[in-house]
């Protein structure tokens, strides 16, 4: 289904599980956000890490894969949340504009938890409903700093 206009985005953000050296596997605890089309990237990293609980103190990107190192990927955006410099850029109606269009976020890149992000419909915005917005859900967020012993 492509994006006829409509004013909203359904994405799921599923954190993804370590399967080898760059390598991930889908993991069991997504959240569905609805987020308007022409909010940014920055804004849609924020909403991920608000729906889990998480505080937005590192840096973060981007890609099309997995290979996060890989400089020769076909997307790729970083951010700094320290910085205001290119917040507002890609708007997410310009990345993803297919159901089934993907991208992996990298937040933290020294303990790099990875997300798979995934265009799973389009809405019609709903007046009186806040956005960004987390629809169905499953499984528990993990701590971002657990105790360690």
């Amino acid at each position: 289904m492509e994006n006829t206009g409509k004013e909203v985005l359904v994405l799921r953000t599923t954190i993804m599980d370590r399967a080898g050296a760059s390598k991930y596997k889908e993991g069991d605890m997504w959240r569905e956000i609805a987020m308007p089309a022409g909010a940014s990237l920055f804004e849609l990293a924020k909403a991920i890490l608000e729906s889990i609980d998480f505080d937005m103190d590192h840096m973060f990107m981007f890609t099309d894969g997995t290979d996060f190192w890989d400089r020769g990927q076909r997307i790729r955006y970083e951010f700094d949340p320290f910085s205001t410099r290119g917040r507002s850029r890609p708007a997410l109606n310009q990345v993803f504009t297919k159901k089934g269009d993907a991208l992996y976020m990298l937040y933290d890149y020294g303990d790099e938890w990875v997300f798979k992000v995934k265009l799973v419909g389009f809405e019609e915005s709903e007046k009186g409903k806040g956005y960004p917005r987390v629809g169905d859900s499953r499984g528990e967020a993990p701590e971002q700093y657990p105790d360690e012993e």
